[in-house]
């Protein structure tokens, strides 16, 4: 299966390698896809997210968090429902989120605190569903922090970069701290 980026890369998504992974595409294209299938009162992208669901979470886990919607840049974001309905969809994208993963040396965290960032998701989907759309739903009281404030795609995109690159701080500070046992 090919899928073609902004970039011109061509890419076959059933052998995908890690040396075709590349963060400007993923940044571009999340920031270009509105989330809920663009069922929402503005546009909201998924870049904006995904942003909002790592800055929910520890610092251990804000990389990770980042990314977790990573592969949607590469196959697109398909609601749910269709995902599951379709079992060979959400296995493949499983498995680009995996290579991703591991170019981004993302896998452990990914794998460790998979249900913390499933949390900081569902979280963050309440509080999209609040501010961004008229459905209505029974545990809105758990959406989390102050209304959203949609920004376009070109911002979205600058807002994701800079996520990874103060991410990619944290990470080098966590590898460098040593414990210190009292």
């Amino acid at each position: 299966m090919r899928t073609y980026t902004y970039s011109g890369q061509v890419l076959d998504l059933y052998n995908l390698k890690p040396s075709e992974i590349e963060l400007e595409t993923i940044a571009h294209s999340l920031a270009h896809q509105c989330r809920f299938n663009g069922h929402t009162k503005e546009f909201y992208s998924v870049a904006q997210h995904s942003i909002l669901v790592s800055e929910w979470l520890p610092d251990w886990l804000k990389m990770a968090g980042l990314l977790h919607d990573a592969a949607e840049a590469y196959i697109g974001d398909i609601i749910t429902p269709l995902k599951y309905e379709h079992y060979d969809i959400w296995c493949k994208e499983e498995l680009v989120q995996d290579v991703i993963n591991e170019v981004f040396e993302v896998q452990e965290e990914a794998k460790e605190g998979k249900e913390i960032i499933k949390q900081a998701d569902k979280r963050v989907f309440l509080t999209e569903v609040r501010d961004l759309t008229d459905w209505k739903h029974s545990n809105l009281d758990l959406a989390v922090g102050k209304k959203i404030a949609p920004v376009g795609p070109k911002e979205a995109k600058r807002m994701f970069l800079d996520a990874y690159e103060r991410y990619c701080d944290y990470k080098q500070y966590l590898k460098n701290v040593t414990p210190k046992f009292y």
